[in-house]
């Protein structure tokens, strides 16, 4: 398995939170997928908009996921359209194939 984190945001660039119900839309479209979900907590980025120089401060939800390799095309396509709907030109991931993620069922 892959380690899969992704930072959603929690608001827009207007600093207007995002209903709860898209952000539980998106675990649940992941889970569909992997199984699965992690929340790691609220995590606070900023960049630089080469554009016009304004600085954006971004409140994220940093996610891991444990997913296959087989279903990371699926996983991605499902972050990108959540990304869309809210409203970003573009977000920060990584994949981590150095570490080895596993779920184990203890019945």
């Amino acid at each position: 398995m892959l380690k899969y984190s992704v930072l959603v945001p929690t608001h827009n660039n207007e600093g207007e939170e995002f209903p709860p119900s898209i952000i539980q839309e998106f675990e649940f479209e992941v889970m569909v997928i992997t199984g699965g979900i992690t929340r790691e907590g609220i995590v606070e980025g900023k960049w630089l908009n080469q554009t016009d120089r304004r600085v954006y401060i971004d409140r994220n939800i940093k996610f891991v996921i444990a997913v296959e390799e087989k279903d990371l095309p699926k996983l991605q396509q499902i972050v990108k359209i959540y990304m869309k709907r809210l409203g970003q030109i573009s977000y920060y991931y990584e994949i981590d194939r150095h570490t080895e993620a596993k779920v184990e069922y203890t019945g």
